[in-house]
């Protein structure tokens, strides 16, 4: 729905802008093209007849480097 992907892009700027981004890690058109997977959480007032968005967590897998005690980079799961 376009609205639901407008929402998610919204929220996502609005984190980016918190913590000091240039521009959003998420945006739907990055998770349309990935394997990751989003969490939505959302409540529903009846009163207005409106959902709203309230967070979301994205999942999926991602390849990091890490240091072994000797400081040697090796490849982490």
């Amino acid at each position: 729905s376009p609205t639901v992907y407008k929402a998610i892009d919204d929220l996502a700027k609005l984190s980016a802008q918190c913590m000091q981004l240039r521009s959003p890690l998420t945006t739907c058109e990055k998770l349309v093209a990935s394997d990751h997977t989003l969490y939505l959480s959302w409540e529903y007032d009846v009163d207005k007849n409106v959902s709203r968005i309230l967070g979301f967590a994205k999942v999926g897998r991602k390849r990091l480097f890490l240091y072994d005690s000797e400081m040697q980079t090796y490849e982490g799961e």
